[in-house]
């Protein structure tokens, strides 16, 4: 990572970046020798500094990822988010980016349209307004496809993000049971939703559907075995092995674990809007790193109750174009894709994420992370901090 900390003044400094020139809006190599047109991408990156006779904003336009620190109201968003993605904009490469406040997109997005940008925006403030995510579309298509690990690996990072926090609890039990029922519950829709020619149906909602009929006539804790979806339990090892520890536990270990569950979804079921953006797809991920793409992620910052979906949205994202680029593009996407993640420490913790910035910068992905502080960083990432800064 590197430490944005200050600036140096000498020539030698300046010359040694790639500028972009506002008032012609095109970007010069090193030492001012060549226009590059936006549309080569590659060139963009933070703003590193500005010098004003000029109107010349000197940039990184490497593959290195970047973190930024600055405390509350030190203008990190006006001062460099929005710069950033202006930047980027004018060089056309792609871009993900948390939106604590709406204010990035209000400001940037109309500019990136006009640039020839698809623009998407994911509201988690007002989900009735702008796109639609469904995070069960893509390991449902692998299924289907029949990449049945990659499906279990992605479906079993939605469970880990929904559902599991067990990093932060004393008894991690109820969470990693929680976490194992969500999974087997979506690989019984999705054998259903296959069979049956449902792709429409494969969807949070439906999952909870599922879930309520699956136990709603279970008798001392045990489950009746004149159900239909037993068909479909026995059909699969995987699914009637992971079925079997979570109905053959004691009624109260089992009501226990239902009772977590239902208050893990409990977001879902209370917000009618939330989960109609949820239940269809506008967003082709595979396609962020072939074709200029912005999407705005534009979540609440006065409670945290969604910030668990960025996290799911940011880590499901990257999977996507990872295999995108390993299958498809010999492991490096056309366009280069810029992970602008403001408030970065205050989501929940993605997994397997120093791993993820280890092996972004080869496929041409880069993440640019905006904390408050080291020690924010710490409370979620606690010994993996030291791998993600450096």
């Amino acid at each position: 990572m590197d430490y944005v900390t200050g600036f140096e003044t000498n020539k030698d400094f300046f010359d040694s970046f790639p500028q972009f020139d506002i008032r012609k809006s095109v970007f010069r190599e090193k030492n001012k020798k060549s226009n590059i047109s936006y549309v080569d991408g590659g060139v963009g990156g933070i703003p590193l500094a500005w010098r004003e006779d000029d109107k010349t904003v000197f940039i990184d336009s490497s593959d290195t990822h970047s973190l930024i620190m600055g405390a509350t109201g030190s203008k990190k968003s006006r001062l460099l988010v929005m710069p950033t993605v202006n930047i980027l904009g004018k060089a056309g490469e792609s871009m993900i980016i948390t939106d604590p406040k709406a204010e990035i997109y209000n400001r940037t997005a109309h500019n990136l349209s006009e640039n020839g940008y698809r623009v998407f925006v994911i509201n988690f403030r007002d989900p009735s307004l702008g796109d639609s995510w469904n995070p069960l579309k893509i390991p449902y298509e692998f299924y289907c496809n029949y990449e049945i690990d990659k499906a279990y690996e992605i479906v079993n990072d939605v469970a880990t993000n929904l559902i599991s926090e067990a990093a932060y609890n004393k008894d991690p039990y109820w969470d990693y049971a929680a976490s194992d029922l969500f999974f087997w519950l979506t690989l019984i829709l999705f054998k259903f939703c296959k069979d049956n020619n449902l792709s429409e149906l494969v969807n949070i909602d439906s999952l909870l559907y599922l879930r309520r009929k699956f136990f709603e006539d279970s008798v001392e804790g045990r489950l009746s075995k004149d159900k239909l979806i037993w068909k479909y339990i026995d059909e699969d090892d995987i699914i009637a092995a992971s079925v079997t520890g979570a109905t053959e536990n004691a009624h109260n270990t089992q009501r226990n674990i239902l009772c977590t569950l239902d208050t893990k979804l409990r977001m879902f079921a209370i917000s009618p809007t939330l989960m109609d953006m949820l239940s269809t797809n506008t967003i082709d991920m595979s396609d962020i790193g072939n074709k200029k793409t912005a999407i705005f992620l534009i979540m609440p910052d006065e409670k945290t109750s969604y910030h668990r979906l960025i996290s799911l949205f940011v880590k499901q994202s990257y999977e996507c174009i990872i295999n995108e680029a390993q299958s498809k593009h010999g492991g490096v996407m056309p366009i280069r894709i810029n992970y602008v993640l403001d408030e970065f420490s205050s989501l929940p913790t993605i997994e397997d994420f120093p791993a993820m910035i280890t092996a972004a910068r080869s496929r041409n992905i880069r993440f640019n992370l905006v904390i408050q502080s080291k020690h924010q960083l710490l409370q979620r990432y606690k010994s993996e901090t030291e791998s993600i800064v450096t």
